[in-house]
């Protein structure tokens, strides 16, 4: 009577405790217990949990089979700081819009994660308004087709970090990929273009951008 259980989802379906609760969760506690859990899928889990301050113990949630983390931590507003260090993301094929929205967001590290079967990133960190810097040197996107506003509206994001495998041979759209960044230095000197059709509004926006290396 005074708990509520729900069951983990294993498709692309809202859990339960998003559908019902999203707007009261303050914070989110991943028992010991659920380190023996293998879900299959993040999609939604934390989706427009606009209270959500305080993520404890995430190192016990085990991704090692997840295909789906898109829209996971999408417009979690109040979130300062995430640590992802530990998820394996080797099954994942989709992150659009993972974390679309943290607009108040000002860490993120994502040093382990592997991005090799990713194919989607549309909106991944759109309007991740607060966040200064993002390394993404561990990304490999070989496998993705659209970068649509991929970092659309990052509007303090002044420290990207990509790699050479950082490459892009199956994007197809690149649309307002950097809009309103203020990066001061680009290199994209690894960017394969051979397949984008869209590049409108690549870089609208960047109002102090000095050195782009295409």
């Amino acid at each position: 009577e005074t708990q509520k259980v729900y069951d983990v989802p294993t498709s692309s379906s809202r859990p339960g405790w998003i559908t019902n609760h999203q707007y009261d969760i303050k914070t989110v506690v991943f028992d010991a217990s659920f380190a023996d859990a293998r879900p299959t899928t993040c999609y939604y889990w934390l989706y427009k949990c606009e209270k959500l301050t305080n993520i404890q113990s995430i190192k016990n949630l085990n991704t090692s089979e997840v295909t789906d983390m898109s829209y996971m931590f999408s417009n979690c507003l109040s979130l300062e700081s995430l640590d992802l260090s530990s998820f394996n993301t080797a099954k994942v094929t989709n992150m659009k819009s993972m974390f679309y929205y943290c607009s108040k967001l000002t860490s993120l590290n994502l040093s382990n994660f592997n991005t090799a079967k990713v194919t989607n990133m549309e909106r991944m960190f759109q309007n991740c308004s607060k966040l200064e810097s993002l390394d993404l040197s561990s990304f490999n996107t070989a496998e993705v087709t659209t970068m649509f506003w991929m970092f659309y509206e990052c509007s303090s994001l002044k420290y990207l970090t990509l790699s050479s495998n950082f490459n892009t041979p199956k994007v197809t759209n690149m649309r307002g990929m950097f809009n309103s960044c203020s990066l001061t230095s680009l290199d994209l000197h690894s960017f394969d273009t051979k397949k984008v059709t869209d590049m409108s509004g690549m870089f609208c926006g960047c109002t102090v951008l000095q050195t782009l290396d295409l």
